[in-house]
């Protein structure tokens, strides 16, 4: 059973990029409409099972059944799965989330076994009025200038992992911890006209990069909660009073919000903006993490910051020296000895030849203490050279086991373990990285 065939919104999506700006007839587009309708009421998957739960479960047990799924379902974690089928799949259990974290949703659904269905001409007005207004940006490019085409893939995973608010109590039960009444985690939040979506989907690419897997393969459902919260045409809006938002000045121009983690959601921040770029910058500028490393190695090492396939060298940390950097959250640090040769660029960094390995994934402000590894190569080729021939570290022992002891196993390869030590957040624990020494912040 499915829940919404491909997701209720790609099976209309995927059907009109396929064709040309007005190929498609208005006749054709509302059969497919009536169609998509007819299968996604018959379809209906039990959302328990979905995330697992019992129908007793807690809200909390929902949260933490959701976040376990949605790492599951991703594309990267399934190589073999239809893409297609993945994103029915992972949309199902966002169905099931929406539903079951909000209190009145989940009532009604108890009482008739159903979520809350679109109308005939909700539906219509969402997944095929939006893609009408949208056309001019459709053709030639549909993102825009067009840039982003070459992310399309990963623009529409990011936005079927957005989750739609429902009232200012959905908001609560998915956001606030309830022993604090504080964001557990960053929120951001689009809210908008209905006559914006196709601004905030095709022109923002909303919420892209921000959900899903980031480039350094963490997710930021962990960081960031990702929401949309369409309004109606009189600008009727609880979460926005509450957020402080003009539900007025939405109407006219889509409105991001963000409530960092440990705030209270009347602390929030938010732009107003109709371009990709304003909008990821002024993201990733709410989301500063605050670094100051200090080296406990044998050796000055350099600090190399790694983001993806990208990487730069950022300074040099002598013995028992400092060094303070503003990082983002998602970001990650190596440290590598100075020693280590031919160093140019972040493609010749490898596991053998570096002292310690950070990733930024809680706000704060962070002292990381680079400790000393003893065992470690000082050359990037030494895994090859040990490999190739096989017997290169006996046939050339002087060389080889002086600058590839890690490879050429002549001393311990058990990393030593890295701490990271908030400065400024009572009652965090201090936490270790397992021996491997790879270590979140």
């Amino acid at each position: 059973m499915l829940r919404s065939l491909v997701g209720s919104e790609m099976c209309i999506r995927d059907r009109v990029s396929t064709q040309s700006t007005g190929a498609a007839s208005g006749a054709e587009m509302a059969g497919m409409v009536v169609v998509c309708l007819l299968l996604c009421s018959i379809a209906m998957a039990d959302h328990y099972q979905t995330l697992g739960v019992t129908r007793a479960a807690t809200l909390t047990q929902i949260k933490r059944a959701y976040r376990a799924k949605a790492r599951e379902s991703h594309p990267d974690k399934n190589p073999t799965k239809d893409p297609a089928q993945a994103a029915a799949d992972f949309r199902r259990i966002v169905d099931a989330y929406e539903t079951l974290s909000d209190q009145q949703a989940r009532r009604e659904y108890d009482h008739g076994g159903q979520a809350r269905s679109w109308s005939t001409s909700e539906f219509f007005n969402k997944f095929w009025g939006n893609h009408r207004r949208a056309q001019h940006h459709r053709s030639p490019y549909m993102y825009g200038r067009g840039y982003l085409n070459r992310f399309l893939n990963q623009i529409r995973e990011a936005q079927a992992r957005c989750l739609n608010l429902r009232s200012m109590s959905h908001l609560a039960a998915v956001a606030i911890d309830d022993s604090t009444g504080r964001a557990d985690r960053h929120v951001l939040v689009a809210i908008f006209g209905p006559d914006l979506s196709s601004v905030v989907d095709w022109t923002v690419a909303y919420p892209y990069p921000f959900a899903g897997l980031s480039a350094n393969q963490i997710w930021w459902e962990d960081m960031m909660l990702t929401a949309k919260l369409q309004m109606n045409s009189r600008g009727d809006c609880s979460v926005c009073r509450q957020l402080r938002v003009d539900a007025q000045a939405a109407l006219q121009d889509p409105v991001f919000v963000m409530v960092k983690k440990g705030d209270k959601l009347g602390k929030a921040v938010s732009i107003s903006t109709r371009r990709h770029e304003d909008f990821q910058a002024w993201v990733w500028e709410n989301l500063r993490v605050q670094v100051r490393f200090v080296n406990h190695h044998h050796h000055p090492v350099n600090l190399w910051w790694i983001h993806g396939s990208r990487g730069k060298l950022k300074g040099e940390v002598a013995v028992n020296g400092f060094f303070r950097h503003n990082v983002h959250l998602s970001h990650e640090f190596w440290a590598i000895d100075s020693r280590v040769t031919d160093i140019r660029d972040s493609n010749k960094l490898s596991a053998s030849t570096v002292v310690g390995v950070w990733k930024a994934t809680s706000p704060g402000v962070y002292q990381v203490r680079i400790q000393a590894r003893d065992c470690l190569d000082l050359d990037h080729m030494c895994s090859f050279w040990a490999r190739h021939p096989p017997d290169e570290c006996d046939r050339n022992p002087q060389f080889m086991q002086h600058r590839c002891p890690w490879s050429c196993r002549v001393c311990n390869s058990t990393w030593t373990d890295n701490a990271w030590l908030p400065e400024m957040r009572e009652g965090e624990p201090n936490r270790r990285a397992s021996p491997g020494n790879r270590a979140d912040l």
